[in-house]
């Protein structure tokens, strides 16, 4: 027995929403580099988020944190050939290669409607709904996302910093890190 195309679509939307992995390794975005700091909540979890990018999206960094752990729960570091998880209370990570998505998205895309323009902090965004599933989108960086199924899932920017300075070892994966 075949599972209805809806459904199907849901699971992809749902698995995209809440793990960037999928959508970052594509993403080019609209300006040269940024800092940004996110709340989310997975509905089980809350915490926080912080992307650092630098040309455009071709390298990237992103930590969270859990609101029930003042440690650091993940590092992930997209370079163009590779992406490194970085998990600091264990020192231990995972590295494996950068892969590209070629398939056709048409009947997703055929799917995304615009419906608008708003303004998130200070920013303004196009506005995109799939099924329900909302995002408001800036020079190509998601700044907000909304679920139609509960509010207790979510995924928003706090603040963004446009102006943040590189450090030169600001994507440099630890030495003492044990990959497995």
């Amino acid at each position: 027995m075949s599972m209805p195309k809806p459904h199907i679509f849901f699971i992809v939307l749902t698995s995209i929403f809440l793990n960037n992995t999928f959508c970052i390794a594509q993403t080019k975005y609209k300006i040269k580099s940024c800092k940004i700091e996110y709340t989310f909540s997975t509905g089980m979890a809350k915490g926080t988020k912080t992307i650092i990018f630098d040309n455009y999206g071709n390298i990237e960094k992103q930590i969270e944190k859990l609101d029930s752990d003042s440690m650091t729960k993940q590092i992930t570091i997209y370079r163009p050939d590779s992406i490194f998880t970085i998990y600091p209370n264990t020192m231990t990570g995972t590295a494996r290669a950068t892969f590209n998505m070629d398939m056709d998205t048409t009947l997703i895309n055929n799917q995304i409607k615009k419906v608008g323009e708003g303004v998130f902090l200070g920013k303004k965004c196009e506005i995109t709904d799939f099924h329900g599933f909302k995002v408001w989108n800036w020079n190509g960086i998601v700044l907000k996302k909304e679920t139609p199924f509960s509010d207790k899932v979510y995924e928003y920017a706090t603040a963004i910093d446009e102006n943040y300075k590189i450090t030169i070892d600001e994507f440099s994966v630890p030495i003492d890190i044990k990959f497995e």
